[in-house]
């Protein structure tokens, strides 16, 4: 009894012991495959995270949007005010009109004065658009008529070209009848704008045989704080 019991003893440990080992093993090896695989997964969920939120800060950088971080955007629009007389020539200023005007051979001046809210602001863009209306017809963009009038911004009181597709206010369809609308839209860069952050405001005239109905400046940008 003594020997067989000994004998069955040792069987069962000779049994147990490997098929124990060999089950540790596959679970070792599966648990180890199911981390690699979440590693994989979790890797993946993080990289994409990273991408969405590096394209949100880059969709709203330079336009004054919260997901870009800018604490306090800037987002108005402002209108066209009197003109800053030191922005325009004098013979300009001798033929200035308003909005509205329909006399032929004068110019509309204008000036758009911006007041930041907070000592750290940047404006880092600005739109104008300009509604205009032919004063007389135009038969080509030389004649003495409507049809070579043009539209500028001027600093220290010179007058420069606007931005392509600037310059002219009407074409590139030619004869056009008195009446015409015109809707023109620039980005304001370089030296007007950081003129207009300055404080120093922002002109424009359109000359000679077309009247301005409107003019809108639209900013946008970040403060740092109120």
């Amino acid at each position: 009894m003594g020997a067989t019991q000994y004998m069955f003893t040792i069987k069962k440990r000779v049994r147990s012991v490997p098929l124990f080992t060999l089950q540790t093993e596959g679970q070792i090896m599966k648990l180890n495959q199911r981390r690699q695989f979440a590693q994989v997964v979790l890797f993946s969920l993080i990289s994409l995270g990273a991408g969405s939120a590096f394209a949100q800060v880059a969709a709203g950088e330079g336009r004054g949007d919260p997901k870009g971080g800018c604490p306090y955007p800037i987002g108005e629009t402002i209108n066209v005010g009197p003109p800053n007389q030191s922005d325009f020539k004098a013979e300009s200023l001798a033929a200035q009109v308003g909005l509205n005007n329909a006399v032929p051979n004068k110019q509309f001046l204008g000036t758009f004065q911006w007041k930041p809210k907070s000592k750290c602001c940047e404006i880092t863009r600005a739109v104008l658009t300009v509604k205009m209306k032919a004063n007389s017809g135009g038969q080509s963009a030389t004649t003495a008529d409507a049809g070579n009038d043009t539209i500028g911004v001027t600093v220290a009181g010179g007058v420069g070209a606007m931005p392509q597709p600037g310059g002219v206010v009407y074409g590139p369809t030619f004869p056009f009848p008195a009446g015409t609308l015109v809707t023109k839209t620039f980005n304001i860069t370089g030296t007007a704008l950081a003129k207009l952050e300055s404080g120093g405001g922002l002109s424009f005239l359109v000359q000679d045989d077309t009247m301005v109905t409107s003019a809108s400046l639209q900013l946008s940008g970040c403060c740092l704080s109120r």
